[in-house]
Parts: structure tokens; sequence; C-alpha cells
């Protein structure tokens, strides 16, 4: 099969060599939600998209991207579950929501880019599949070969809809001129579209793998495969897209290599494998090429030209760079090809030489993950094995034995000696004699071999086992001795050894992607085994928490509970905690995004049960410890931050207690203490009133315990969220009070983060100023000299990173970067009162880019608030635009008129801009009445009347008037106007059928909403 050389995901493809060039496009919330999910930050990640969502600022652009980064984000996540049900199901809901996303119209380049996270996700399921049925064929059925074919198939169908889509996002980009933003994006996009036919090709040739390998099917697959990747490579060869050529040229060789076209196949490697390794993005192309090179060559005979070349490459990789995967499986092939070459002679010491030289390389290939190291642990054991491991020299079992004893003896002598600051002599060889000894006891053995010394035998050669590392032959070994002998006094050390060994089995399979199932199945027979042996006692108990923690890993909760009622009672509190932790872990995080508030109550209060009854018991772990903060986070969650200090603080097990004591409970777990402080610290802002000095204390002992500043910053966003959102949940409940402690409290610590931190960190810098926006625009009319305040450490944050932009344009995360702050300035001037100088940042950023219509919305609200305060003339501005355009003489700021008129084209096509379009047509009404309330007479009356007409003919065309929410707005508005007239507030009621015929004669005339 093919799985080995094409399981990595599409997403892998080409993104690991290259860097092309940003699109100046780039929206900054898509690279800082790619970065947080590049960090593993998922369950942040959605919880920053649910703060964008809910904002009123967000741009419309924006928004229209939520539901993809929320599929995405899922997506991604999905691929990190250990359990192949519950992550085919997480995938399964993300291809969902993707496919729901492109079929709503999504703009085209953002549907090219979610059908290739679909391609990419079914991809690497098939590949996992074609890969367990590889390793495991007796479990392989032709159903799971079928799905893993049609998933193939599926993921080539989205890739094609993406070529497609890029093609629809290139059309208004045939003309741009060189060197502008709008070249740059096609360059962009460019170099995506022919990263999905690369990854289109990589999937044709993985399908191949879902037929038999010598099966016509297979064979035409292969070939299709190779031609294609040879269309790519001729298409791509160039200096500019070389990498994607190259690439194509690689997969090419390796096609024709599986058809056993070995000419074909190395004159594609030899062009690779030529390339300048001094350039970075191609290095490890280079040696990919090489591996297969070696591989060919072993393969048609030449196994000594493919060592003395393959060596020579391997002399040139720096120190460093030997642990890499790509060198380690050139290593593996060069194993391969000295073995080939030991086969292939006549001269015993020759084949020696050759086999200790395999091992070598073999020996390598095998500590390190690369896609050959499972193959080079078999090798290196039949290596070992051939190579003399059976060096002891024994008639008798007594004898082997008593060898095994005494070399043991001499391995535990020297560990004391070591341990006492002696000079111990090196223990591998004693422990290997000791190994070899103990296997050749087992060999001797007979019918007259005591029992009890026979399995005193197996006991200390399954520690041996344990201790060089071979996990499989330990828990072989220790579970036969524990459950065929249950009475020997070996028998219960034994279990502990088989359940320590199985679970390290199958720890190893879930990092290198192999299937858990078989330790799975026999670590869970073997733990019923021990708790119905050995039941009451201790070693039962922690085969209790095998069983359940098992259960739990797979998403099988109800299997938990079942475990739990054959625990003693007098046991089982611990266990319960866990369970509880687990449920509402799985709540809290994502694992039950259904969860209703009812289900989420249950869940703390099964937790807090739970965790009463650990403490009564007095014992101080880590479950009880965990136990303690997770209850801690979900009353902060409930808004109960008394509660939650008070949890913290907890004499027995609070975890603020036990990280300030270094108790050994959480010794184990380094990232106990940071979260306990960053807990404490989010618990003393919230509590009413905020304990300010605590927090400011707390703020110092977390920096101490973190060390790494970028996890400190990953710590203080996180709790700027939460924040954030405990601060919207106030205000929403009503309870604006304690919104405007909890604002002062975190003003306070952002300021300390601001004065402690980087000035050179454009991120914290950027992200610090944003809350004092947030915090400022959240806050009521209660205290307005705080949110000037707010609003003047926002402006200066903003004008200084804005200022910086200027000076030094590299120092930006991306070239929009400096748009978005600009942007962010201009909002709090706004919020200031500052409007000259807003209208003047907007005008210059929009000059630039005429096209931003949060920009454009953002200046016309300025001007709509400048002349409330007392500018007739900026009212009108607000609606007619301001500020023309030295080459055009057209205004660059649109107003409220022209935006209506844009965006109701825009949502004709993109339903997303349909609010800004009434959204627009509310302000042309509302500045009209607020000239009209400035005005007196003629004026007043026409201006309301205006106002008033505006409403009217807009609730003929569209008569939801965008909905609920925006019908209200329209409504409150309508009874202003009328009470200014004169007249009864009846607001929209107006326009019943009688009074829309009166209404009409009125204002008779009047044909087309644009006349109002």
């Amino acid at each position: 099969m093919l799985s080995r050389r094409f399981s990595l995901s599409l997403s892998l493809a080409l993104t690991l060599w290259f860097q092309p060039c940003e699109s100046s496009a780039a929206d900054d919330t898509a690279a800082f939600l790619d970065a947080m999910r590049q960090a593993g930050n998922y369950e942040l990640t959605l919880e920053y998209l649910d703060l964008v969502s809910a904002s009123d600022r967000t741009s419309p652009e924006t928004r229209s991207r939520i539901p993809y980064e929320r599929a995405v984000t899922q997506l991604e996540q999905a691929q990190t579950i250990s359990s192949s049900s519950a992550r085919q199901a997480a995938v399964a809901s993300a291809r969902r929501e993707l496919q729901e996303f492109i079929n709503g119209g999504a703009e085209p380049r953002l549907a090219a880019e979610a059908s290739v996270k679909l391609a990419g996700a079914l991809v690497n399921g098939a590949g996992r599949s074609l890969l367990a049925m590889e390793r495991q064929p007796q479990r392989a059925n032709n159903a799971d070969l079928k799905q893993a074919r049609r998933d193939i198939e599926d993921a080539r169908g989205y890739l094609s809809q993406a070529e497609d889509s890029y093609q629809q996002a290139l059309e208004p980009l045939r003309s741009v001129q060189p060197g502008s933003d709008a070249s740059q994006l096609r360059l962009q996009l460019r170099f995506e579209l022919a990263q999905a036919r690369f990854d289109s090709a990589r999937a044709l040739a993985e399908l191949a793998n879902t037929f038999p390998s010598d099966s016509r099917e297979r064979k035409q697959t292969l070939e299709n495969a190779a031609k294609e990747f040879a269309s790519l490579y001729e298409k791509y060869d160039t200096q500019q897209s070389a990498g994607i050529g190259f690439h194509a040229h690689l997969y090419e060789g390796r096609c024709y290599q599986e058809l056993g076209d070995h000419r074909l196949a190395d004159g594609c490697f030899e062009v690779v494998a030529s390339l300048p390794t001094e350039d970075p993005s191609l290095r490890r192309l280079v040696r990919m090429a090489q591996a297969s090179l070696v591989a060919g060559l072993t393969a048609q005979g030449k196994a000594d030209e493919a060592l003395e070349r393959g060596a020579d490459w391997v002399d040139d990789v720096p120190r460093q760079e030997q642990s890499r995967p790509d060198v380690l499986a050139l290593k593996h092939q060069l194993g391969e090809a000295a073995l080939s070459a030991a086969d292939s002679t006549d001269d015993q010491g020759d084949s020696r030489e050759l086999r200790k030289q395999a091992r070598q390389y073999f020996t390598a290939a095998s500590r390190g993950f690369n896609e050959h190291q499972a193959d080079a642990r078999l090798r290196l054991a039949a290596l070992s094995e051939e190579l003399g491991d059976q060096q002891v020299q024994a008639a008798t079992f007594d004898e082997a034995f008593q060898i095994g004893v005494d070399a043991l003896n001499a391995v535990f002598a020297a560990q004391l000696a070591a341990n006492g600051g002696q000079d111990a002599a090196p223990t591998a060889a004693d422990s290997q004699r000791a190994l070899d000894a103990f296997r050749q006891a087992l060999r001797l053995a007979d019918s007259e071999t005591p029992l009890a010394r026979l399995n005193d035998a197996r006991n200390k050669l399954s520690y041996l086992y344990w201790e060089s590392g071979d996990y499989l032959s330990s828990a072989a070994l220790a579970e036969f001795l524990a459950t065929k002998h249950p009475d020997d006094p070996n028998a219960e050390s034994a279990a502990k050894l088989a359940m320590a060994s199985f679970e390290k089995l199958r720890t190893e399979a879930e990092q290198t992607g192999e299937p858990t199932q078989f330790a799975t199945d026999h670590l869970v027979r073997l733990s019923e085994f021990v708790t119905r042996r050995w039941a009451g006692e201790p070693l039962a108990d922690s085969a209790f928490k095998v069983l359940l923690a098992t259960a739990i890993r797979d998403n099988r909760l109800e299997d938990a509970r079942s475990v739990l009622a054959g625990v003693d009672p007098e046991r089982r509190a611990p266990l319960e905690l866990r369970l509880a932790l687990a449920n509402w872990e799985q709540i809290a995080r994502g694992g039950n995004a259904e969860a209703t508030p009812a289900q989420r109550d249950q869940a703390i209060a099964a937790l807090e049960s739970a965790f009463r009854a650990v403490r009564e018991q007095g014992q101080v772990d880590a479950t009880g410890a965990t136990g303690a903060l997770f209850l801690a986070q979900a009353k902060l969650g409930q808004g109960d931050a008394q509660s939650a200090a008070k949890l913290l603080e907890d004499s027995k097990l609070g975890p603020l207690t036990l990280a300030n004591q270094d108790a050994p409970a959480i010794a184990d777990n380094p990232g106990f203490k940071a979260e306990a402080y960053r807990t404490a610290l989010q618990a003393y802002l919230s509590v009413t009133p905020p304990r300010t000095a605590e927090a400011m204390q707390m703020m110092e002992t977390l920096e101490s315990a973190v060390a790494d500043k970028s996890a400190l910053t990953r710590i203080y966003f996180a709790l700027g969220v939460q924040l954030q959102r405990q601060i919207e949940q106030l205000n929403q409940a009503g309870k604006s009070a304690d919104a405007q402690r909890v604002s002062s409290a975190f003003a306070e610590f952002i300021s300390r983060i601001g004065d402690a931190g980087d000035g050179a960190d454009w991120t914290m810098q950027q992200w610090m100023a944003q809350t004092f926006l947030k915090l400022a625009e959240g806050l009521g009319d209660g205290d307005a000299e705080q949110r000037t305040a707010f609003y003047q450490r926002a402006r200066d944050g903003f004008q200084t990173l804005a200022d910086r932009a200027a000076s030094d344009p590299a120092s930006m995360p991306s070239p929009t970067s400096g748009l978005a702050v600009r942007m962010q300035l201009g909002a709090a001037l706004r919020g200031l009162g500052e409007y000259d100088r807003a209208v003047d940042v907007f005008t210059d950023l929009l000059a630039e880019r005429e096209m931003m219509l949060d920009v454009q919305k953002l200046a016309a609200y300025t001007l709509q608030e400048w002349g409330e305060s007392g500018d007739p003339e900026r009212l009108q501005q607000s609606i007619g635009g301001a500020r023309k355009s030295p080459q055009t003489g057209k205004n660059l700021i649109w107003g409220w008129s022209k935006l209506a008129s844009v965006s109701g084209k825009v949502a004709r096509s993109k339903p997303e801009y349909r609010d800004l379009f009434f959204e627009s047509w509310l302000n042309v009404a509302t500045s009209r009445y607020l000239a009209g309330m400035q005005s007196s007479g003629d004026r007043k009356t026409k201006q309301l009347a205006s106002a008033r007409k505006t409403i009217l003919l807009l609730s003929r065309q569209y008569s939801d008037l965008g909905g609920p929410a925006m019908r209200s707005r329209f409504d409150t508005l309508l009874k202003k106007i009328q009470r200014a007239q004169g007249e009864e507030p009846a607001g929209l009621a107006e326009f019943t059928t009688a009074s829309l015929i009166e209404s009409s004669r009125r204002m008779a005339g009047v044909k087309h909403l644009s006349a109002a």
C-alpha cells in the first residue's frame, strides 16, 4: 500500500515548506484565529468568536466569516480526539456546518478555503483507516475500505469545487497593476489554486490504496495520479512556483516507484535530490527525494550504490537536524539498503558488519517520529536477536536463573551507588545480561522446574522488558502471570506492571496515530479481572480508575457510571469526582455544545457534591485539587465569584493553598499553579467589591510562576476574554453597578499589564487598547468620567501603534494591522467627542481604501454625532457625505445615503449586508429628525416631514423593515417624530391601510424612496 507514503493530511502538503506573499486584504481577525488554532487553543478560539459575534462593532466582512471560522475550529479540534468514533462524529458535524456555509453563497475565496478544509479532513480520516487496516489486516473489512474510497472521492470533488471558486475569485484580478495590493492578492490566490490542484493529485494517489495491490484499478489510479503530478510539474516549474512543481515531481516519482517503473521514478528523484539544500524551504523536500532514491536503488539490487550515496547525504546533514523526521526516514532506508547488501554477500564477516551498520541506522530511525518508525522497531528487534542477544551460556534453568539474579543485583547495586553520589559503573551491559539470562531460563524450563521459581523468572523478565522499553513483551508476560497464576506471590505486582505496560502501549499508539484498540481491549479485560480477583484491595481501586478513565476517554459516561456501581461505597468518592470532572469538562469545554442551562447546573451540582465527599475524607491528591479548581471556575461562570474565591483558598484542597505550599499532590502538573493563579486573579477582580490589591499581588505571583512570556500573554488574553464576557453578561442582566465595578478592576489589571509589559509586543498593546475601547463602549451614562478615561487610554494606545506603523512598517504583524489600528483610533476619538480628528483619521483611511464599509459607517456616525452636538451642517454631511477627493472630486466619506445604496446592491448577492442597508436608512431618517429638532419654522416642518416620509416609503417596500430588532428602532424613531409634529405617537401603527391612504394624499408626488 501507499498509506505510509501518502498518509499526511492535505493541509500539510505545502505549507510546511513555503511562505507565499501574504495578501494585503487579509483580515486581521482571521490571522489571529489561525494563530490561536495553531497553538491548540480551540476552546479559547470559540469563545473569542462568540465575543466577536456579540459585538455590534464587528464589521460585516468579519461577521460573514464567523460561521466559517467556527466550523474550521471545530474541524481542527476534531483531529485531536483520540476516540475514533467520537472523532468521526465531530468531523461529520463540522463537515455539515462547512457545507452549509459553502451552500449559503459564501465569498469565492472563503468558499474555496472551506472546500479545501473539508477535503483535508476527509483524506486524513481515510488515511487513518487505511493505515489501521494495513497494520491489522485481520480487522480490515470491505465496508471500511469502501467508506475510505468514498471519502477520498468526495475530497476530490471538494477540491474541484475549490479550483472553480479560486478561478472565480481570480477573474476580477486579471488586469491589476503589478506591485499593487490587488496584485499581491492575485499572487496569493494563484498559489492557493496551485496547492488545491496538488492536494487533488495527492488524494488520487491515496485513492490507489483502496484497491488490491495487484489490481488493474490500483495500477490505473496510480498512472492517473502520476499524470496529474507531471502536469503540475510542467505548469509550475518556474522560479516563482518551483516549490509546487518540485513537490509534484517527487510524488510523481513515488507513483512510478509503486508501479515498479524505477527508471522513471529515479529520474524524478534525481531532479529533486539535486536541488540546493542551502534553501531551508527545499531542504526537507530534498531529503525526502534522497530517501526515495535509496529505496529505489535498493529495490533494483543496487544496495552498495544506495549505501554510498545515502551515507554521504547523511554526513552532510548538520548535527542539530539529525533527528528530523525526514533525516530519520533517510536513515531507515539506509538500514534497508545495508540489510539488502548483507544478504547479497557471501563473506560472513562483511555480512555481519553490514548488519551492525543496519542496526545503527534502525536504532536512530526507531527513536524519533517518522513515517517508518514502527518498521524500524521491528527490524531492530530482529537484528538484535540475530546479532547476539543470546550471549548467556547456561545448561539448566537454575544456572540461567542465577546468572540473571546476579546481573540484576549488579544493576540494583550500581543504581544505589549512583543515587548515593558514588561513581557507578555503567549498568546497560548488566541489564542486557540479566534480560538474556531470564529469557534463556524460560527456554530451559521443563516440567521439573518449580512453578514458584518459574513465575519469579517471569516476573523479573517482565520488569526488565519494562525497563528496556519493550512494553509489549512486558505486558504479555506480566498479564500471563497475573491471570494464569493469580495465587502466586508475584501475581499482584505483575498485574500492576501489565496494566502500566498496556497503558504505555495505548499512549504510544495515540502519539503515532496507530490504532489503540489492541492495548485498550487488553487493558480493560485485565482491569476487570483485577477488580474481581483483588476486590476491596488498593489494586482493585487502581483497576477501577483504569476502567473509569477508559470509559471517560472514549466518551462512554454511562459505562463509567456502571463501573462506579461495582466500587466499595467507602472507596467511591474519588472515582465519582473523576466522573463529575469528566462530565463537567465535556459540557464546559465544548464536548457538549447543546447542553442546556439546566444540564450545566446539574453538572455543577454533581461536581460540587463529589468534591464535598472527597474533601470530607481528608485525602489531598491531584483529583481533589483539580475538582476544587474546576468547581471554582464553574462558580465564576455562574457569576458567584465569592464562592469561587472561597474554594480557591480552601485550607485542605484549595488550589491556591496547594500552589503556595508546593504541595506534592500537584508536583507532576506544572500548569496547575499557573491555572490556579489565573483563576484566583479572575475571582479577585470579579467579587463585589473587587479585591483589587490581592488581584495585583496575584498578578505578580502569576508572572513569577510563568517564565515564558508568550504563555503569560495567552493567559492574560484568555482572562481578558472571560472578564469581557462577564461584564457583558452583567450589563445584559441589568447589573450595571456590578459591571462598572468589574470594569474598574479590569481596567487596573490592563493598566498593570501595560506598565509591566514589553512595548515591542504589538499584539498585546493592540489588545489592551481594544479592551479599553470596549470597556468604554460598554459603560452606561452613569459614569462619564470613567468612560472618558477608558476612551483616552484607548486613544493613546492606538495612536502609539499608528505612529509606530508609520515609522516602522516592518513592526506590524501583517500589512493590514496599521489600517485596523487607525480605524480603532478614529472610534476612540469619536467616543471622546474629538470629531474633527476622528473625521480626519477616517478620511485618510478612505483615501487609501474607499470600499471599507465599516470605516464608512464609523465616519457617518461621527458626522451624525458631531451634528447632534450643535452643528447642523454635519447632520447633512452624515447623509450626503463629506471630504471631497482631490483626484475625483467625489466625497471620500459617502454618508448614509450612499451607504444605503451600496449595501442594498451588495445585499442582493450577500444577504449579510442587509442589516447595513436598513441601518443606513434608519440613520438617514435620524439625521433629518435631529436637523429638524435643531431648526424652527418651515425648516423644522420640512425636516421632520422628510424624516417621516423616509420611514413610510421604506416600510412600503420592506414591510418587515429588516426584522423585529430593526423594526423596533424604526418604531421608536417614528414616535419621536410624531411627538415633535404635535401628533399622537402611534409609531408604525400609523401605516395601516387607511392611514397610508391619508399619508399618500399628504405626500402626493413622492414616487421613489430615493426622492425622500
